[in-house]
């Protein structure tokens, strides 16, 4: 699955539905809310967030997930800001 960086809305950066993240990812309605169970995700609780304006981010998000992903063997992942 191909995902790009396209600007988004206020409306869309402001609040995700499971409807929304399901239309948005080309997902049937009922997976969203499944996969944020599994991974117990609550964007509707969040009190406070920030919109980063890192234009490396998708990048960096990728290599992160990556490594949790298909972690090498006794690797050790360090990480600074």
């Amino acid at each position: 699955m191909h995902y790009s960086a396209e600007p988004l809305s206020l409306s869309a950066i402001v609040h995700w539905s499971t409807r929304s993240t399901a239309e948005a990812r080309g997902m049937s309605r009922s997976a969203s809310p499944a996969i944020w169970r599994a991974f117990g995700l609550t964007p509707h609780i969040v009190e406070a967030w920030k919109l980063s304006t890192d234009p490396q981010l998708v990048t960096k998000v990728r290599d992160v997930v990556g490594i949790h992903l298909a972690s090498p063997k006794k690797a050790l992942v360090l990480a600074g800001q």
